[in-house]
């Protein structure tokens, strides 16, 4: 995209992997040589702290921030308000584990967060379903080729 006469932005692909510091002293530089750019944040009860990595992820110019993220991390994302889409990815086989639902997500009565259907699609024998978080917009959504129509 240009930026004006003769100037030009180029995107480069980033590989970030974000780690409390404990972690990264153990394996950050394992990671740099690889090529990942190794971010160490502030821990909270044992986990990484979500609020410092989306501000850094800003700070850095990330517009939009991918976690695939099993129960525990989706829970920790929607029950600290911190998810502005989902992407549900459904297929007809039962994998296991404990959790198969993020249980942190359960608002307390009266403080649900709603989300708009935006649309499905298949994806062989599965189903991907994306919402909305109501009231918000996100950048990129109904932009072709990105997305469920």
């Amino acid at each position: 995209c240009g930026t004006g006469r003769g100037t030009r932005w180029v995107r480069r692909p980033r590989l970030v992997i974000a780690t409390v510091p404990e972690a990264a002293r153990r394996r950050g530089e394992e990671f740099r040589r690889a090529g990942w750019e190794v971010w160490e944040l502030p821990a909270r009860d044992g986990h990484l702290s979500l609020r410092p990595l989306l501000a850094r992820a800003a700070r850095e110019g990330f517009l939009r921030v991918l976690a695939e993220a099993g129960p525990r991390l989706a829970g920790a994302l929607l029950a600290a308000d911190l998810a502005d889409e989902i992407s549900l990815y459904l297929a007809p086989a039962v994998l296991g584990g404990r959790a198969v639902w993020p249980g942190d997500a359960r608002p307390r009565r009266g403080r649900e967060r709603r989300f708009e259907y935006l649309g499905q699609r298949r994806l062989g024998g599965d189903l991907w379903v994306r919402l909305r978080r109501c009231g918000r917009v996100a950048a990129l959504v109904g932009r072709k080729g990105r997305g469920p129509a």
